[in-house]
């Protein structure tokens, strides 16, 4: 596995992520993860909260020995 840094900056305010980190097998891979998901299976929907794929800044951190799926988040509750 691998840690990711992803940011978004589509969805802001209150009750949005900004930033999570998670392992993940791939750059792809991290983008389809959706800390709203408590399964943090692929299943990614915009619900306000996070953001498509697509929005998404991924970075390289380093490996990891985690299981897949979030390791923490930033989220702005309101």
């Amino acid at each position: 596995m691998k840690l990711y840094l992803v940011s978004q900056v589509c969805n802001g305010g209150y009750d949005t992520y900004s930033d999570i980190v998670v392992a993940a097998l791939s750059e792809k891979d991290a983008r389809m993860i959706d800390p709203s998901n408590a399964e943090n299976t692929s299943i990614h929907k915009d619900n306000g909260a996070w953001c498509a794929p697509s929005c998404l800044k991924v970075e390289y951190l380093g490996p990891t020995k985690h299981k897949r799926g979030v390791i923490c988040d930033s989220f702005h509750a309101g």
